[in-house]
């Protein structure tokens, strides 16, 4: 099997389960959230804006890891996997195309 069907299906089951959509929607607020709660303290002499921005991008990284492990550990809860492993025979052609399909749009 081809690369590009792989990819396909496994864009497909994180497209379709809600609890991915609503973690991957909210790495973009819990990064803004965050960042506004860190800017607070903006009139003090010390102010670091930088420090702001980058602790809420702890924190949406915090949503981005939620949404890859529950991306790949909905593979395993009902037997899926055993399904997506005896149609795609080559795991790394799998492990590879799930690693595409989780990381393009947590860096987009």
């Amino acid at each position: 099997m081809a690369f590009t069907p792989v990819l396909h299906s496994e864009w497909l089951k994180i497209r379709t389960l809600r609890s991915l959509v609503a973690a991957l929607c909210a790495v973009l607020p819990a990064t803004a959230l965050f960042a506004a709660l860190a800017a607070t303290d903006s009139d003090r002499a010390d102010f670091d804006p930088l420090f702001s921005v980058f602790f809420g991008v702890n924190f949406g990284q915090i949503a981005a890891i939620a949404f890859g492990t529950t991306a790949v550990a909905a593979e395993f809860r009902g037997g899926a996997l055993h399904a997506t492993l005896a149609a795609v025979p080559w795991r790394g052609r799998w492990f590879a195309a799930k690693a595409v399909a989780v990381a393009v749009p947590v860096l987009g």
